[in-house]
């Protein structure tokens, strides 16, 4: 509390437009966290939710339903023709034939194959594996 108060006098934050304080810091009054209302807050709160429907596990109508989708037909989509994040560096740059063998000849090189255990077939490359036999 005292950092605090030394702190407003020394910065003047009351009189400074820096500052939006109209009384000088103590560290106690700031601002309110919601758990902090007090017991005639929250009543009043109450008091203005009362009456006012609550959507908590209901449902729309179909018939709130078929007016939604009416309202929505023949609206662009709003992400339509809106481009998303960035192209790839190497978008519209062909690989050279060197790349292409480079390419071919690791994955070639890192190949491997499995003999499942239930119907004896060989198999080439691990993700297949996973996909078709590894139940």
């Amino acid at each position: 509390m005292q950092f605090a108060i030394e702190f407003s006098i020394k910065n003047n934050i009351v009189e400074s437009h820096e500052w939006a304080n109209l009384i000088v810091e103590n560290g106690i009054n700031g601002g309110s966290v919601s758990s902090d209302h007090t017991p005639e807050t929250r009543r009043k709160m109450s008091l203005n939710r009362r009456g006012k429907p609550s959507w908590n596990g209901k449902k729309h109508s179909e018939e709130s339903k078929l007016k939604m989708s009416i309202a929505k037909k023949n609206k662009p989509s709003p992400k339509k023709g809106i481009p998303s994040g960035k192209p790839a560096y190497n978008k519209g740059i062909s690989m050279s034939d060197d790349q292409k063998r480079l390419i071919s000849k690791t994955k070639k090189e890192n190949m491997f194959t499995i003999c499942c255990l239930r119907c004896k077939k060989i198999i080439k490359g691990k993700s297949n594996y996973i996909r078709w036999h590894s139940h």
